[in-house]
């Protein structure tokens, strides 16, 4: 998870006045995404089971 702006390659959600992005290609593999904020600390869980096929997308690179 970190701070960035949409691209044409994104989607964009709105939850409780935030904009969440996602890229697309991620959008296809996953259906739930949750996002909880807690004393101060974001934390991020989905249904993603992960691929040895997902190491070197974009959505992929290490932050």
């Amino acid at each position: 998870m970190a701070l960035d702006e949409p691209t044409e390659n994104d989607e964009v959600f709105t939850s409780d006045d935030y904009n969440v992005i996602l890229n697309k290609d991620l959008c296809d593999k996953i259906e739930v995404i949750n996002i909880f904020f807690s004393r101060g600390e974001f934390r991020v869980s989905t249904d993603l089971s992960w691929r040895d096929e997902y190491y070197g997308t974009p959505w992929a690179r290490p932050w």
